[in-house]
């Protein structure tokens, strides 16, 4: 029988580690919330080491998005490779980051018990699935990230074709997958949002003071007429415009500054 103990994993592909920040903006799927389930697995231990241990609430998780404590699935005894694991959700996901803690207790008793070579399945019907991923997991580290292109599908299946040498047992910890959402993580993408943001402040501030004139116009022609109302709403209204899309446009062309100062590396 095996003693219990606590589990991470981690992974090296592409890998592309996260800040504490990042991690916990990103929208964590694998999680009641996000209706993540399993749907069915080659293969699980049991008594504590069950594939359902990979899906967790919200309520699990620390400010920096970790895991407040360890879960780990394992395969029976001598269960052949390739194991694998099939999440279902309730609706299309979109998967771009994994976040994977390889770090093992049982890797000073079981040596090798760790996930090795790992595959992401992804689509929207299980018996149909796009392989998006194959990578190895780095042996005894932990909070690294693997990142792959973009993929929606309502279900994830991941595959372990092996493990670093351990005879009869493989074993993995939580694996965070975080969703599509957040934009990329590189200067041109910062650049052009920070633009686009900065343009369209500057598109309302012309708009605003096309139309105050012509609610100028319109509230004298119609001062003493039954308009009177409509047209101070309007006149107003451009006055709240042209005031807001200032503050808006000296907002955003100060945040540009203050980004381009300091390194990408501490971008928010």
């Amino acid at each position: 029988m095996k003693i219990l103990r606590t589990l991470a994993l981690c992974g090296i592909l592409f890998s592309c580690p996260l800040s504490a920040q990042e991690t916990a903006q990103q929208h964590p799927l694998l999680t009641t919330e996000a209706g993540a389930r399993v749907h069915s697995f080659s293969t699980e231990f049991g008594s504590g080491w069950e594939a359902s241990n990979l899906v967790l609430s919200k309520d699990a998780f620390a400010a920096d998005g970790k895991p407040l404590e360890n879960k780990v699935w394992s395969s029976a005894t001598n269960a052949p490779f390739p194991h694998w694991i099939l999440f279902a959700f309730d609706e299309p996901q979109s998967f771009e980051t994994f976040v994977f803690d390889n770090w093992l207790e049982d890797e000073e008793s079981h040596p090798g018990i760790s996930a090795r070579g790992i595959e992401l399945w992804i689509g929207d019907k299980p018996d149909s699935l796009t392989k998006a991923a194959a990578f190895e997991l780095a042996r005894n580290e932990t909070g690294q990230s693997v990142r792959i292109e973009p993929a929606t599908g309502q279900y994830l299946k991941l595959v372990i074709t092996s493990n670093w040498g351990h005879p009869w047992y493989t074993e993995l910890g939580y694996t965070r997958a975080l969703s599509a959402e957040k934009p990329a993580d590189d200067i041109a993408s910062r650049l052009k949002l920070t633009a686009g943001r900065t343009c369209m402040a500057s598109i309302s501030i012309l708009a605003a003071r096309a139309c105050a004139p012509r609610a100028n116009r319109y509230w004298k022609r119609s001062w003493h007429s039954t308009g009177q109302n409509q047209a101070a709403n309007m006149w107003w209204r451009a006055i709240r415009i042209r005031s807001a899309t200032l503050t808006i446009t000296a907002a955003c062309r100060s945040s540009a500054r203050k980004r381009l100062s300091r390194p990408l590396s501490t971008w928010a």
